[in-house]
């Protein structure tokens, strides 16, 4: 009930800044979050947008699925959007991952 609110309420109010509080919330919480999807299919492209964060934050396996359908998103910006976060994660996978190990306390 509380995610569609906020949906709603972002849908309605473009004057504040709470969608960018909400996109921030969304891409520091739990990875798997109702509300992450729920935007992502929203038939508004500016909601769908928030959600980028989210999915650069958790590449779960249900935001991987999210990503690649915001790849194939009919508004430009969704889909460069998507397509940032993609580069993004792949290029950390392709990362060695003793670049981001600690060598521990000296």
């Amino acid at each position: 009930y509380i995610a569609r609110k906020v949906i709603v309420e972002l849908s309605e109010d473009r004057t504040n800044k709470r969608p960018l509080n909400v996109a921030d919330w969304l891409a520091h919480t739990r990875p798997d979050h109702p509300l992450v999807k729920m935007l992502a299919e929203s038939t508004d492209p500016a909601l769908r947008l928030l959600v980028t964060g989210a999915l650069q934050e958790h590449p779960t396996p249900t935001n991987w699925a999210i990503l690649a359908d915001l790849l194939k998103d009919t508004d430009p910006a969704v889909q460069n959007a998507a397509r940032e976060v993609d580069a993004a994660l792949r290029s950390l996978a392709a990362e060695d991952p003793m670049t981001f190990a600690s060598s521990g306390p000296r």
